[in-house]
């Protein structure tokens, strides 16, 4: 516990005051037309003077405000979905007809499988067939829509190239299951935004946008969407600005009512009756949504903050009525009715349900972020609901008890923070859309297992890659921890995981770290690890940048309001820079010369020559929202910067002095966000950037950007690092996990060119004479090298040898390719002439 201090954000001051209405950010959030500087002044200004404890939302807040404030406008005014789709695709377009436009070969390192003792990532919702138990749907917040048709013995996704891979709510046609309707975005944390409803008529193989589709809005978010149970062909949606409806199977959709709902639902046995929650109380229409009443029995004892409806079909009279207490998102009340709608009963309120402990002690809870209900379709009285944990209830509500719990505590571990929970028809199994994955219980609640393996949805942060292992890589991941991909993916540690690095001269040395800027280093590769941040003032940011330095493995950097450098890998450290006010979002240190550091907030950017003893604000003409820095290896004053904006053409920055004046070097980028960037040493100014959707490459040669994406997910790109010993880009994505790619450098030759025909090539770096060792052979063979340009500058033909010595002393200095080429195959490698 910490006493919360109100900080100053961006360059927006906040007023203190001490009036705030309850919880007025949640409803803020929510709201379509929102301004982002509106929320964060209502949240700073609610939790002043209080003090955070766990389970109360506000991390989950600071995820979100970390999402969105590098990418609002100058107004701060969220920006609109289809900016995002409609530069992406204009971006493909103009490279139409360009050979090797996109040469990427990028391919998923996983993880596949739930990491031991972790989480896969997070889930929505569930959807099932109507005939086939063992195929179902289930849709992510930001890794798309997974289908199984096995049970959940493995599952698969044809969502990765839609205009936004965010799925909050699904439902599958009762007559015909291949016709599936999608909600897409991240109604509870706002992770992608949304698109509208998507249909399928292949059983999820390829999916069309409906009528219901945003162009202009901003910041819609669907909560739920519901199917008529005898005419297919009419859905109904609940959203933060109207209940929808098409008569037509989605050709056609009306706002048959303006207003903010969290939840909708059919009164079973009756389709005509509909039941509609907005964030304070409820409505029913008898009339198939023409008219809504007011039901004005419920009588809460508290101010309700989100409402959530529970039906069943084993008594067609039973509505539940699931309420936060607005006043701190805890658990307010149940309320049942069993004359369908027309008087409810109080049936408990309390023990806090929403909170976070094993027996409902404490207030607090983040029910605006996680709140579900299901009730038993073969007993009216056995009701589940679900916040942090999952509690159930034999009695309508009356009494609780624990069913899951997010560290096993007095209950079966499940995966904190439950976002949906559905019975399967006509059965005792549960099944749970959590933080962490799917988990599912075979008897009401009494057991619970994960069932998530299979599901390739994690959102990382960032990634830390060994120099001596080439599959040794460590990641920061959303709210399931820091996990190591070996042979196997494991857990280090829990909570949200941030920046990552594994040792370059010791791979059994490795940092971690939390939010806020919290690191802990192990130097057993993970057995023990310990914290060696706990004196060092202040906070980092949500995702602190801290780095080691490229020529002394003992000393590392690390960026909150300041700057602090450690020469004992953390034992001691020592603040170099007086700025204070923000934190620091940007750090990098220049590969040839410990002594150029570059820092940046999102508005500022600092550059010392001196290691620290001298400091110079270089942000001129670069605009807000600075997001990463990458430094040429071989010139600390050749400098790169990101930006995270929706304004066209500023997206990347260059600087030939040390940031005293700046090149905008944007050029054909879309008109995303840019997240990360890094530069290809010994090559010709090669720069991969990491955008909202996909990757870019340019250097000298081709004179402007290329896509990078062949392969990957339209999906965020957080970070990006390259592995020099087996020359592979990896990617780090928020919501389809780990991936690589070769580089440009040994992909962009020639398309016949495949990872799996691996030439050796020794030494490397060479000056003079290269060692090709010949593959296994009797034909003869062309031996040829091209520069990074794709021109042939050496051809030798030789017999069959088991080496080739070639003579490139007459090469220039750079990265060139080497192909041996029989008449039926053809093997590469990659090497660098040094003089």
């Amino acid at each position: 516990m910490r006493r919360i201090l109100l900080a100053v954000f961006l360059t927006l001051p906040f007023l203190l005051s001490n009036q705030a209405k309850a919880q007025e950010w949640v409803r803020k959030m929510q709201d379509p037309e929102v301004n982002f500087y509106e929320v964060q002044k209502s949240f700073y200004e609610y939790w002043d003077g209080k003090e955070v404890t766990k389970g109360n939302g506000w991390k989950q807040f600071k995820r979100w405000e970390y999402f969105m404030a590098p990418r609002v406008n100058d107004s701060g005014y969220i920006p609109r979905p289809a900016i995002t789709w409609q530069s992406y695709n204009a971006s493909i377009a103009k490279q139409n007809g360009i050979k090797n436009a996109d040469p990427a070969d990028w391919r998923h390192l996983g993880p596949v499988d739930v990491p031991t003792h972790g989480g896969a990532g997070r889930l929505n919702c569930i959807a099932f067939h109507p005939t086939n138990a063992d195929i179902m749907h289930v849709g992510a917040p930001s890794g798309g829509l997974w289908t199984t048709n096995n049970g959940t013995a493995s599952w698969s996704t044809n969502t990765d190239d839609l205009a936004a891979i965010g799925i909050t709510d699904i439902v599958v046609d009762h007559s015909n299951p291949d016709i599936v309707y999608a909600a897409t975005g991240d109604a509870d944390a706002a992770d992608t935004y949304s698109i509208g409803v998507i249909k399928s008529t292949d059983g999820g193989n390829t999916w069309n946008a409906t009528d219901l589709a945003f162009v202009v809005q901003n910041n819609i978010r669907l909560r739920r969407l519901i199917m008529h149970p005898a005419n297919s062909q009419i859905l109904y949606v609940a959203a933060n600005n109207g209940l929808y409806k098409t008569t037509d199977g989605g050709d056609n959709w009306n706002r048959i009512r303006p207003g903010f709902y969290y939840d909708v639902a059919f009164k079973p046995g009756n389709p005509n009756t509909l039941y509609l929650a907005t964030p304070s109380n409820i409505l029913i229409s008898t009339q198939a949504g023409q008219n809504f009443q007011v039901v004005t029995s419920l009588n809460f004892s508290f101010n309700p903050g989100r409402i959530a409806i529970g039906v069943t079909p084993a008594d067609t009279n039973y509505i539940y009525i699931l309420a936060s207490n607005d006043n701190d998102n805890s658990y307010g009340g149940i309320y049942l009715s069993t004359d369908g709608g027309t008087t409810f009963t109080e049936k408990s309120t309390s023990p806090n349900i929403f909170g976070w402990s094993s027996d409902g002690s404490g207030g607090g809870g983040q029910a605006w972020y996680d709140m579900a209900i299901t009730v038993s379709p073969l007993d009216p009285d056995l009701v589940v609901v679900g916040g942090i944990n999952i509690w159930r209830s034999f009695n309508g509500g009356a009494n609780w008890a624990l069913s899951g719990h997010w560290r096993g505590d007095g209950a079966p571990y499940v995966h904190a923070d439950i976002h949906g929970l559905k019975f399967y028809p006509n059965s005792t199994k549960i099944y749970a859309s959590t933080d962490g994955g799917l988990f599912v219980s075979q008897n009401n609640g009494q057991s619970w297992a994960d069932h998530s393996d299979g599901l390739a949805i994690a959102q990382m942060y960032r990634l830390g890659a060994s120099t001596q292992s080439k599959y040794k890589i460590l990641t920061g991941w959303q709210d399931n921890g820091t996990n190591l991909k070996t042979n196997v993916w494991t857990k280090m540690l829990g909570g949200d995981g941030m920046e990552a690095i594994v040792d370059y001269s010791d791979d059994q040395v490795m940092y971690a770290s939390y939010y806020y800027g919290r690191i802990y280093r192990t130097t057993n590769s993970g057995y023990d690890w310990n914290n060696i941040t706990d004196n060092v003032p202040g906070d980092g940011a949500w995702v602190t940048p801290y780095l080691q330095d490229h020529n002394d493995p003992n000393t590392l950097y690390l960026a909150y309001e300041d700057v602090y450098k450690s020469i004992n890998r953390g034992d001691t450290w020592t603040k170099i820079s007086n700025f204070g006010g923000y934190n620091m979002r940007a750090l990098a240190v220049a590969p040839s010369n410990s002594d150029y550091i570059y820092t940046a907030t999102y508005n500022n950017l600092y550059r010392t020559k001196d290691g620290g003893a001298n400091w110079t604000n270089i942000v001129g003409n670069i605009p807000n929202t600075i997001t990463y820095i990458a430094i040429d290896p071989n010139n600390p004053e050749r400098v790169f910067v990101t930006t995270s904006n929706y304004t066209s053409g500023e997206k990347v920055y260059m600087s030939e002095d040390a940031g005293d004046n700046w090149t905008n070097i944007s050029g054909n980028l879309p008109n995303l966000p840019a997240n990360c960037i890094v530069y290809e040493r010994n090559s010709p100014d090669g720069l991969y950037v990491g955008m909202d959707v996909g990757v870019y490459y340019r250097d000298t040669m081709l004179g402007d950007w290329i896509q990078y994406s062949q392969n990957l997910p339209n999906v965020i790109v957080n970070e990006l690092q390259i592995n020099y010993q087996h020359n592979l880009l990896r990617a780090a994505t928020y919501g389809r996990g780990l991936w690589e790619s070769h580089l440009y450098s040994v992909v962009g030759v020639d398309e016949e060119l495949k990872p799996e025909k691996k030439l050796k090539v020794y030494p490397n770096p060479v000056s003079d004479v290269l060692k090709v060792e010949m593959p296994q052979s009797s034909a003869a063979y062309t031996i040829q090298a091209f520069n990074v340009n794709g021109e042939l500058v050496l051809e030798k033909q030789v017999g069959n040898l088991p080496q080739a010595n070639i003579n490139v002393s007459a090469l220039t200095r750079g990265v060139y390719h080497i192909r041996v080429v029989n008449n039926k195959q053809v093997w590469s490698a990659s090497f660098i002439k040094i003089k």
